[in-house]
């Protein structure tokens, strides 16, 4: 009698999963102009999705330059702009989301800039929901690239790519128009705040402000060599508010700077570098017209979602007791926008 042999599970599931594999691929090949199956960072979505949660104020506002804004169902609490996007349930914060929530909700899929737990992705995928975790630009070439990835969840990977490049190509037509009204571009250094964390070649921060000249600090990761920028001498120096021209005076790590020394400080609020969508247009309007305030960048006066984000030397106060004020009537206000002037890095 024959004794037919078991093969290993193992073996087994080694097996099937080369057929599958073999079968993906050849889907592939009979079908190369199929939207779907469509991979954006490590997630393959199979189609369209139809009901999404986003945690990110900058990707929500790219789903919904795309056309894609319906889709939504839920937010974060920090996702609180248009009307109709802070009328949807929030979710908690883009940090400390309420996975139970989410999971309650029950969207096809999960934006976010964040990663999550082994244990939360477990909750959530027994839930049914597909997490897209992605990472926040440090260049407007990753920022292009998240426009493409975006439309690509929602339009396959045939047009999405294309459609991604086309929206924000008028981010970036408009970047450019107000670049190319400046009278003269200065170098600069850009203190995060009093301690030396500063905005290094490879922050989108950095990205942002060399539309208006080079910046001189060296390094990465916000870690920059303060000896070597002090050296280079900076025409400019941005600091993050609240800080202004006093505090920085009374650094260590920036008080022997001769921009510091001159008072050519120019005071700006972060969230005008955080914004990461066509918000980033009307930050770099802002910071234009705070550096020539008597060139016309277009755009409403008094447009934008919050006040005092920037404000310029003429402006910082400095009372008896060394203390410092900002007059409002110089600053700026931030609505920031998506900007795609490659050409301006």
């Amino acid at each position: 009698m024959r004794i037919k042999r078991l093969l290993p599970l193992a073996a087994i599931a080694a097996a099937a999963a080369v057929l599958f594999s073999g079968c993906e691929a050849a889907n592939e090949l009979a079908y190369p102009d199929a939207p779907y199956p469509a991979q954006v960072e490590n997630l393959v979505i199979t189609k369209a999705p139809t009901s999404v949660v986003s945690l990110s104020p900058n990707l929500t506002d790219i789903l919904q330059e795309l056309g894609y804004g319906s889709t939504l169902i839920g937010r974060s609490d920090e996702c609180d702009q248009p009307a109709e996007v802070a009328a949807l349930p929030s979710v908690g914060s883009a940090a400390e989301p309420d996975v139970e929530k989410i999971a309650e909700l029950g969207p096809n899929l999960l934006l976010s800039q964040n990663s999550f737990s082994k244990q939360d992705l477990e909750t959530l995928s027994s839930a049914g929901v597909q997490v897209l975790c992605i990472p926040a630009a440090t260049s407007f070439e990753g920022l292009e690239k998240i426009y493409e990835d975006l439309a690509t969840v929602f339009a396959g990977k045939v047009d999405g790519a294309k459609k991604g490049q086309t929206i924000y190509s008028q981010v970036e037509r408009e970047i450019n128009l107000i670049v190319s009204k400046l009278p003269e571009k200065q170098s600069f250094f850009y203190a995060v705040d009093l301690t030396g964390t500063a905005a290094t070649p490879d922050t989108f921060d950095s990205a942002v402000l060399s539309l208006f000249g080079d910046n001189v600090a060296a390094g990465a990761g916000y870690t920059a060599d303060l000896t070597a920028a002090k050296e280079k001498n900076p025409q400019r120096f941005f600091v993050a508010k609240p800080y202004v021209q006093n505090h920085l005076a009374s650094s260590e790590a920036y008080k022997d700077f001769a921009a510091v020394k001159e008072n050519r400080v120019f005071s700006i609020d972060p969230a005008l570098l955080q914004a990461q969508s066509m918000r980033t247009v009307e930050s770099v309007r802002q910071i234009a017209s705070l550096l020539y305030p008597d060139v016309n960048f277009g755009g409403e006066p008094g447009s934008s979602s919050s006040s005092g984000a920037a404000s310029s030397p003429a402006s910082q106060t400095t009372s008896a007791n060394g203390s410092s004020g900002t007059d409002s009537s110089a600053e700026a206000s931030s609505s920031g926008a998506s900007s795609g002037a490659n050409s301006g890095q």
